[in-house]
């Protein structure tokens, strides 16, 4: 199949075609393992060196170029991608100024003159007279609220989110600026380090509290058109710092995270729970686990797999229901009768939660497998 590409590629130079990619069943290790092989192998081909001297990107004669393999999403390099609940996180050297993102952000003073500050100077002089008249319309609005959201003329992305970052609370300026372009329907934001211009040695600090802004908004905002975050560091000896804060904090068990390919796995536990209050019984090899369920979707574009998972998600919501039963008898249940009533959930394939203290049981699931199970138990 490699071979074929490059066949293609000698034959076709002047082809519209520009990427191709080998898209493989995730289950079957054997082919993926083959395609591996074969790609590391192209890798470690010499390429050839071009009449000036400088090595060709080419891979020897294939007329076209390996990804490397150290590159794959899931393998920490120069570029992680990394979900959180529905949002997609990407980790990358590179500069702020050339990002294609719908908005991204700038560090700045309350008076927003971006004539101090490295990245400010720059924005303002690729910006021009049309950038400083959106400056001046947004001044009052900077004064009060420290934060702006602009136009962003001569740059590449659409906008440009202005804030005051507070030293003390990075997490809280990561999640203003998340609001912001959220309200204003942005579906992608990028972020350079915040904080650290005069002080490098505090990165590790400061990528922990960004990413944990980050994770704060996944979990507790349900946000309606932000779905792609970047953190784009222009200092290479930050990176990994990014990198293990957001390893540390992603969904581990993410399908973006782990596979290759542009396929999302979620909704691990359909019923949004996990159960708690009673020991984990672990699945004998082959047996149906009727609380979950996985999709796998494959899109051209990030885009369409997100308004899917939406699509997804607001169907569920519809089917799912929580209900809580609070009885003062529940304190005295003997553990028979504890484990009996693990057993009707399981029977009725709905998530149990208990809590004896409190005198509270949780059941989620389908609504009809819920209310048939919260009869048995309390008859």
């Amino acid at each position: 199949m490699f071979n074929a590409v490059s066949v293609f590629s000698r034959t076709n130079p002047r082809s519209s075609i520009r990427d191709v990619k080998f898209v493989v069943y995730h289950m079957d290790k054997e082919t993926i393992s083959a395609f591996e092989n074969e790609q590391l192998r192209l890798q470690d081909a010499k390429p050839p060196k071009t009449n000036l001297g400088q090595l060709d990107t080419d891979t020897g004669d294939l007329g076209y170029d390996v990804i490397p393999h150290e590159t794959r999403p899931g393998v920490q390099s120069t570029n992680g991608t990394y979900t959180f609940g529905n949002i997609t996180v990407t980790v990358r050297q590179g500069d702020l100024i050339s990002e294609d993102a719908d908005c991204i952000v700038n560090s700045t003073n309350q008076d927003l003159n971006l004539s101090i500050g490295k990245v400010s100077k720059i924005i303002l002089e690729k910006g021009g007279h049309a950038l400083r008249e959106e400056l001046e319309n947004h001044k009052i609005e900077m004064k009060s609220k420290k934060i702006a959201m602009t136009l962003a003329p001569g740059l590449t992305c659409k906008n440009i989110v202005h804030v005051v970052t507070d030293p003390n609370d990075l997490t809280g300026t990561v999640q203003k600026c998340l609001l912001e372009a959220d309200d204003e329907m942005m579906t992608s934001i990028a972020f350079p380090a915040l904080g650290t211009a005069l002080d490098h040695t505090v990165s590790a600090e400061t990528a922990t509290a960004m990413i944990k802004a980050v994770r704060d908004f996944a979990d507790n905002t349900r946000p309606r058109h932000l779905m792609d975050i970047r953190f784009v560091i222009f200092q290479k000896e930050m990176l990994t710092d990014f990198q293990k804060a957001a390893e540390n904090t992603s969904d581990s068990n993410s399908w973006l995270g782990k596979a290759a390919g542009n396929v999302w796995k979620g909704f691990k536990n359909v019923f949004g729970m996990t159960g708690s209050g009673h020991k984990d019984v672990k699945k004998e090899v082959g047996e149906a686990d009727f609380n979950s369920v996985t999709f796998a979707i494959m899109a051209f574009s990030d885009n369409v797999i997100r308004k899917v998972i939406q699509h997804l998600e607001s169907s569920l919501e519809k089917e799912i229901l929580m209900k809580t039963i609070d009885d003062h008898a529940i304190p005295l249940l003997e553990d028979v009768q504890v484990q009996e009533m693990y057993g009707i959930a399981k029977q009725y394939h709905v998530e149990m939660t208990m809590n004896k203290n409190k005198g509270i049981i949780q059941i989620s699931g389908i609504v009809s497998n819920v209310m048939h199970a919260s009869d048995k138990i309390s008859g």
